[in-house]
């Protein structure tokens, strides 16, 4: 990198310098072209025989004696005037041109010898320009300079680096502490509300571990341990809990977070799954409980759930035109009784299902 630096800095290189050095080179190298094309256009302006300045101004003095007897050639005049003063200074000009160039094959070598460098470092580093290569020096200017100082700047990264870890020692160090704190809370209070849902002899604990390392969530590795049975040893909740058990740990948990949070509201996709009767009666409980400070949206195939709802939606296909689009809609009084009732009895519609019905929306119309 110091080698390719140390000829990009020796060039001394500059924006727009290419283009003129062989703007240049070009003029040198054909100088005595462009000096005979010079004088051959000297001679066709200036010739007292066929010149084209001397017959310009015979030309203006012919109109000027016109102008007495003839007044339409007094524009003619000016425009004649005009041409012949801007072509006189352009013969200025060729002569001026011509009497300034001379042949100077040192200064030409000089060219060539510079342009030879800019092409070859161009090649070199694959650029087209020169300022492409200025663009690359300056960026190994800057590398070295990182380089150069990349001591100093390790020992401040390292410094930098031991007080973050420190900072995040301290903040995963609380966290812990709080994460101990509420692990106590929540396994009584979750206790107690999974209890009601039909585990009178269910136990719930927190486990925390120390990480070897930390990450986003802190240094603690969490393992959330279950048994619905006395004589059940606790074991993590995956590898122990059944769907129903699942279902009710999970409203528990939720119903719990939701109010700690004070959340607006709360979905609940079918977490009645894997439970029935009484239970499901006690899970419908519990989320009417909760909808008095929140918006609650239970989606269920429980009658007992569903009941306990103060709106009630239909969620349905419609097919047609070989498309199937869902659609949503509430449903009046009578249509939450037919709906209820097919829960209740199945395929076949029947008047004890429709009763049963209308007494579980009593019921909860008159908890309300």
């Amino acid at each position: 990198m110091r080698f390719q630096f140390n000829q990009l800095e020796e060039a001394r290189l500059q924006a727009g310098e290419q283009d003129l050095l062989e703007q240049e080179s070009e003029t040198l190298t054909h100088i005595e072209e462009i000096k005979n094309g010079l004088f051959r256009l000297e001679e066709l302006f200036s010739s007292e025989e066929s010149g084209i300045v001397p017959a310009l101004k015979e030309s203006l003095k012919q109109l000027q004696a016109l102008q007495k007897v003839y007044s339409a050639s007094e524009p003619m005049i000016g425009r004649i005037e005009t041409s012949y003063l801007d072509l006189k200074d352009l013969l200025a000009d060729f002569h001026a041109r011509q009497e300034k160039l001379e042949f100077n094959p040192e200064r030409l070598q000089e060219i060539n010898n510079r342009l030879h460098t800019i092409y070859s470092l161009q090649q070199k580093h694959r650029v087209d320009s020169v300022d492409d290569l200025i663009t690359l020096r300056e960026n190994l200017k800057k590398q070295i300079l990182e380089i150069d100082f990349s001591g100093e700047a390790l020992e401040q990264l390292e410094k930098k680096a031991a007080q973050l870890f420190n900072h995040v020692t301290t903040i995963a160090g609380n966290l812990s502490q709080s994460r101990f704190q509420a692990a106590k809370t929540l396994e009584n209070k979750l206790i107690d509300i999974v209890r009601i849902l039909g585990m009178p002899n269910v136990r719930f604990s927190v486990e925390i571990n120390r990480k070897e390392s930390f990450d986003s969530t802190g240094c603690d590795n969490i393992t959330y341990l279950f048994s619905a049975n006395k004589n059940m040893e606790l074991k993590p909740v995956a590898q122990t809990a059944s769907g129903g058990e699942i279902s009710r740990l999970m409203l528990g948990i939720k119903s719990l977070i939701a109010g700690v949070m004070a959340l607006p509201a709360i979905i609940f996709d079918e977490i009645d799954t894997g439970v029935s009767g009484e239970i499901a009666d006690k899970m419908g409980n519990i989320m009417h409980q909760m909808g008095e400070t929140m918006q609650v949206v239970a989606i269920s195939h429980l009658p007992q759930i569903v009941a306990k709802g103060k709106t009630q939606y239909l969620v349905y296909k419609d097919e047609n035109n070989n498309m199937a689009e869902t659609r949503i809609r509430q449903l009046s009084y009578e249509e939450r009784i037919n709906e209820i009732a097919q829960l209740l009895s199945g395929a076949k519609l029947t008047a004890a299902a429709i009763e049963n019905a209308k007494e579980l929306l009593k019921m909860n119309r008159n908890d309300e």
